[in-house]
């Protein structure tokens, strides 16, 4: 037999080292918190897709509301026959940049919330999912804070920018409103989690037309019964943002002030676009886990 050549040698060196790195990328792609960060990142990929025409149809709406009567069904063939389908999803990008990191928040802080509280409560209890929902909604309430916040300043403020306007703000600033975001989101998180997964059980045979269903429900859950409560966070974030200067003091100030008939002004467009949305952010969810798990 022939001693093994340099080239052989070198072969089975190039060989040992795929195989180390793929079983390495194989492992990180097992570990829970990695599989939660990418199956929530497909879910806010789906979830912009599918809602992002929703959001260019509402603006384009409020800027010609003075041009154009026609009913939405209509206004929406005239874009798409006079400026193409692709009018629609005009500006995405920086969306779906906030919408991938704020679903992998989401899935990742419910994950590990559910693991955290599972042995206090009876086992495939939907308390345990709404429980852990609420207790997800703290960090996610870190993010959704500061990125809501800037999106109302946004559109608020004629004429500004990211930058200058989070510099203008400071670390602090930036968390204006932040009680009422928690106090908004505890509740909506739970509902969001809980309803769906109570729809999802209903098709054991079918998980994906469960999750997809399940997606509905939970998206009417999120919006639909906090509604008010999301009133009083946009208008506490549009507030002056000189401390000194604001109308509300507290979070009880604003809801002794706030006129409360206001809080379910475009309750309905809200409650529609997260019905319709939702199904697709859990369906895509789903199955994006699944595959990790494969």
């Amino acid at each position: 037999m022939e001693p093994p050549t340099g080239r052989e040698n070198k072969n089975d060196e190039t060989n040992f080292r795929a195989t180390s790195t793929f079983n390495y990328l194989g492992a990180i792609f097992k570990n829970p918190i990695v599989i939660e960060g990418v199956s929530g990142a497909g879910a806010g990929v789906a979830e912009t897709l599918v809602g992002f025409p929703f959001d260019t149809l509402k603006v384009r709406q409020v800027v010609d509301s003075g041009k154009n009567k026609t009913s939405l069904l209509r206004y929406t063939k005239d874009i798409i026959r006079n400026e193409g389908v692709g009018s629609l999803y005009r500006g995405i990008m920086s969306p779906l940049a906030g919408a991938v990191v704020q679903n992998m928040n989401i899935f990742v802080s419910y994950s590990a919330s559910e693991r955290l509280i599972k042995p206090y409560f009876e086992e495939n209890s939907l308390k345990t999912v709404f429980f852990a929902g609420c207790l997800a909604s703290f960090p996610v309430s870190v993010l959704d804070g500061p990125v809501e916040l800037v999106k109302n300043r946004m559109q608020i403020t004629p004429g500004a920018r990211y930058i200058p306007l989070m510099k203008q703000m400071g670390i602090r600033g930036l968390f204006q409103g932040f009680t009422a975001t928690v106090v908004r989101n505890v509740p909506s998180v739970g509902f969001y989690f809980a309803g769906h997964e109570a729809v999802k059980r209903q098709f054991p045979e079918n998980p994906y037309l469960g999750s997809f269903l399940g997606g509905a429900v939970g998206g009417f859950g999120c919006w639909g019964l906090t509604y008010p409560l999301d009133y009083i966070k946009t208008v506490m974030q549009s507030d002056n943002i000189d401390p000194k200067k604001r109308k509300y003091k507290n979070y009880l100030d604003a809801c002794r002030k706030i006129n409360w008939r206001n809080s379910f002004r475009g309750y309905g467009p809200c409650v529609i676009r997260a019905m319709a949305v939702n199904p697709f952010v859990f369906l895509a969810y789903t199955k994006i886990r699944d595959l990790c798990l494969l």
